[in-house]
């Protein structure tokens, strides 16, 4: 199975893929396309010497069965055709080995707003390999203030007792909802929560 999730940049894309990656009782393995662009990245996805690390070696010694490939559509063309058989067949070979993935779930992420304009990138050899295109709107109103929420409360329990005494959660959590609306992603709502955060404690423990 090969999905493709498809919209703006932080809208919960990745932060889904992971999540199908718990469901299914174990990490996701990732794998950041758009990083993929020099002759290097050609000898990772199609082999060099056996000591040397490869795309195909991380498949073989991964932890989980569901496989992010991130900003899948902004790799090099050139490396596209490494997937051709992969999405076809469940296999993936490069010139050392060969790895069977038909149980896996293979989910690639884009930015692009349209299934055209990924085909338009990708090309219809890959386009027509990949199963099924899952559209991601932009967040709502309702989306923001539950994303809000759920950040700060997860950033809020990482804290130890000393650093939550310090940390009014009332006060800040009402602080991020009523901000939610104004805020654009995911990204930034949680740079932002990070970094108020990290600011008062800051103040309180060492410039009180």
């Amino acid at each position: 199975m090969v999905l493709m999730l498809y919209g703006p940049s932080g809208v919960g894309k990745t932060e889904t893929a992971k999540f199908i990656g718990q469901l299914l009782g174990g990490k996701i393995c990732r794998f950041q396309l758009s990083m993929y662009q020099t002759g290097d990245f050609y000898e990772y996805l199609y082999g060099s010497e056996h000591n040397k690390g490869s795309f195909a070696k991380e498949l073989l010694e991964r932890e989980s069965n569901v496989i992010l490939l991130d900003e899948f559509d902004k790799a090099h063309p050139g490396i596209w055709s490494a997937f051709y058989q992969f999405f076809d067949e469940g296999v993936y070979k490069d010139k050392n080995y060969s790895v069977d993935m038909k149980n896996a779930i293979v989910i690639c992420t884009s930015n692009e707003l349209s299934p055209d304009a990924i085909r338009e990138r990708i090309g219809d050899p890959l386009f027509f390999r990949i199963n099924d295109y899952v559209k991601f709107e932009k967040l709502s109103k309702e989306a923001k203030l539950q994303i809000c929420k759920m950040i700060f409360e997860k950033e809020y329990h990482n804290l130890d007792k000393q650093e939550r005494e310090l940390i009014s959660y009332d006060d800040f959590l009402d602080k991020y909802i009523c901000a939610a609306d104004e805020l654009e992603n995911y990204r930034q709502m949680q740079n932002i929560i990070r970094n108020d955060m990290a600011e008062t404690l800051v103040e309180k423990i060492f410039l009180k």
